[in-house]
């Protein structure tokens, strides 16, 4: 498969919330997790998903979805679910300046982390513009060509730091963070 991830961002998720933020980390949740898997190659993006034609995708090739400017991405939890999505994504990884995992202390937050990006001025401008324009309309939350999410955008998000909430345990929290800020020259989930 085309690489056509490549630095971009993605916010992955089972159950997602954006919401302005400020970093709530403990300091033993900043501790990075040792593990070669930080190594890897991700991928981690955000795009829009096709509306107009999301509900043909069971019926597509990834041939008739790059002939609209799409690519067919599967469920994380469930490959027999399928999203038809816009191949370019909507934030690249130059538009972030950093990315920290916390634990959740919101209600029910229970033992999940949640990932706070704190966007660049031009990152945090797109997207703010992005979710005016598609309010109602869903955006795909992928990590390694899987969605964690689509959830519907339900208000413009303005602001520099976005805030991700969902099913996220310690351990992924912080690959997702790590994979982002290696990408930055930063070997960690602080700042």
């Amino acid at each position: 498969m085309k690489k056509l991830f490549l630095n971009s961002l993605v916010f992955l998720i089972s159950s997602i919330a954006f919401l302005g933020c400020s970093s709530t980390s403990k300091a033993e949740d900043k501790k990075p997790i040792e593990s070669s898997s930080v190594t890897k190659e991700y991928t981690f993006s955000l795009l829009a998903v096709d509306e107009e034609r999301a509900m043909n995708v069971k019926g597509m090739s990834q041939k008739d979805a790059e002939a609209f400017g799409d690519i067919i991405l599967t469920d994380k939890r469930d490959e027999n679910i399928k999203y038809l999505v816009k191949a370019k994504s909507i934030l690249d990884n130059s538009m972030i300046v950093n990315a920290e995992a916390s634990l959740n202390e919101f209600p029910h937050g229970g033992d999940k982390y949640l990932i706070n990006l704190q966007l660049s001025k031009e990152g945090a401008k797109i997207f703010s513009d992005f979710t005016a324009k598609n309010v109602g309309n869903r955006i795909a939350i992928v990590f390694n060509s899987k969605v964690y999410s689509a959830p519907v955008i339900a208000q413009q998000i303005t602001g520099e730091t976005v805030q991700i909430t969902g099913d996220f345990s310690k351990e992924k929290a912080f690959e997702i963070v790590n994979s982002i800020n290696l990408k930055k020259g930063k070997t960690d989930g602080t700042k």
